[in-house]
């Protein structure tokens, strides 16, 4: 995403187009999820998280061949639909496979993982930089060796048959700090990989230095991950979403303060990296915590949906908030979307406490 938007800057596209273009990705993702679920079913878990890894290798190069917005957009939805089946197939294996001691730890580790890999794409980016075939090239070789794990186990993964005792969008009012904390993160994810690094450009940073902005954000997250794993095994998980929450809603008004400063921007987005997975790995471990078999998965396709819907809504705000307010409406925008699932949080907090919830 990064590599895309900085592609898209330089050929002088609005931010607003940008961010739509970003959001058609996870549009798809939106109009697919439903579907995940029966292909799973039909493929099997591991077969078809591997041919959807394929398909993705090749999209990157085809985004390389037709180097335009307007192309970007059908390839980006396809991207949106390999990777939604690569995505709810992955997480709902790894929730269903792990016993509830130590369910955070797993996920901690799974979600540590996960953020290597976002560490490692922005690094790769800083190295190929962002002209010609090079960084395509290097992402669709990156991309199909997450294939090769997968063959040994192309006839195993959990089985996710049956079918869930509530009809599917009936998850959302089960589960509404976990559902809407996640659409939270989404929203505020697809924002940083999009507008992060042209915002730092913009503000007098380098390119690589912008990019390694997000690199350390994801440092940050692998290095703190699995202490805050521990932390979901050991302490409320609600107080843990509230804190985090809390962290981000400063850290994005902070962020215009301290960007341009050496050094401390640097420390500032390593930092930020241990609050920021929290939004992600929590809600998962409580996913699995309320539900399981068939209702595990619905409720991951669910899942899966809200962060499609929040990174639908997130860059197309982003752009509208930059082209509306300059862009200081980036980092404002940020705030905002913490500070609106805050109450929630508090609210689910006060209710267990009481014994409601």
């Amino acid at each position: 995403m990064p590599l895309m938007s900085l592609v898209l800057t330089k050929q002088g596209v609005s931010s607003v187009m940008i961010g739509l273009s970003a959001a058609s990705q996870f549009l798809a993702i939106f109009i697919v999820a439903p579907f995940v679920k029966t292909l799973i079913n039909t493929w099997g878990t591991a077969r078809a998280m591997f041919y959807s890894i394929i398909a993705t290798a090749i999209v990157f190069l085809l985004l390389a061949a037709f180097p335009n917005v307007y192309a970007w957009f059908p390839l980006r939805i396809i991207l949106g639909v390999t990777s939604s089946i690569i995505w709810i197939g992955g997480e709902a294996w790894v929730n269903v496979s792990v016993d509830e001691s130590r369910r955070g730890r797993v996920i901690g580790l799974y979600t540590m993982v996960l953020a290597a890999g976002f560490a490692l794409g922005p690094f790769i980016l800083s190295i190929t930089g962002t002209e010609g075939w090079t960084p395509f090239v290097v992402s669709s070789i990156v991309t199909a060796l997450g294939a090769i794990p997968l063959l040994p186990a192309l006839d195993t993964g959990p089985d996710l048959k049956g079918q869930p005792s509530v009809s599917l969008f009936r998850f959302v009012m089960l589960a509404p700090l976990v559902m809407l904390t996640y659409f939270v993160f989404a929203a505020t994810d697809a924002i940083l990989l999009t507008f992060l690094s042209p915002y730092a450009v913009n503000a007098g940073l380098s390119e690589v230095e912008a990019i390694n902005l997000l690199t350390l954000l994801a440092t940050g997250s692998m290095v703190f991950i699995l202490p805050l794993g521990w932390l979901a095994d050991h302490m409320d998980r609600i107080n843990l979403i509230t804190l985090a929450l809390v962290g981000m809603l400063f850290g994005s008004l902070l962020l215009p303060v301290v960007l341009t400063i050496p050094v401390l921007n640097y420390v500032f987005m390593f930092t930020l990296g241990a609050f920021f997975p929290v939004l992600y790995t929590v809600p998962l471990v409580l996913l699995g915590q309320q539900f399981k078999g068939a209702d595990l998965a619905a409720a991951a396709t669910v899942y899966s949906i809200m962060f499609s819907m929040g990174s639908v809504v997130g860059p197309a705000l982003g752009g509208v908030a930059i082209d509306s307010f300059g862009q200081d409406g980036m980092p404002g925008l940020l705030a905002f979307l913490y500070l609106l699932i805050l109450p929630l949080s508090f609210m689910t907090r006060r209710l267990k406490t009481h014994g409601q919830a």
